[in-house]
């Protein structure tokens, strides 16, 4: 995922981390959003949804990706 730590965007006044997992372009990752049901809900509707990277069949986490080429 991508970690935004700013709430709400400047310009559209969107949450950017919600937007970007409702358009299934990143994991909400629960190690920095420790307790964001709504984001945790979002990733949800968007697996269902088979939006962006979860219309893949079996995505790989960046941080499994990243451990497969740095070793």
């Amino acid at each position: 995922m991508i970690f935004a730590p700013c709430q709400e965007s400047a310009a559209y006044g969107m949450n950017i981390n919600q937007e970007l997992v409702k358009q299934g372009l990143c994991w909400w990752y629960w190690k920095y959003a420790l307790g964001d049901t709504v984001l945790e809900g979002i990733e949800a509707e968007a697996r269902e949804e088979r939006k962006g990277l979860w219309a893949d069949p079996q995505p790989v986490p960046q941080w499994e990706w990243i451990l497969k080429f740095n070793t």
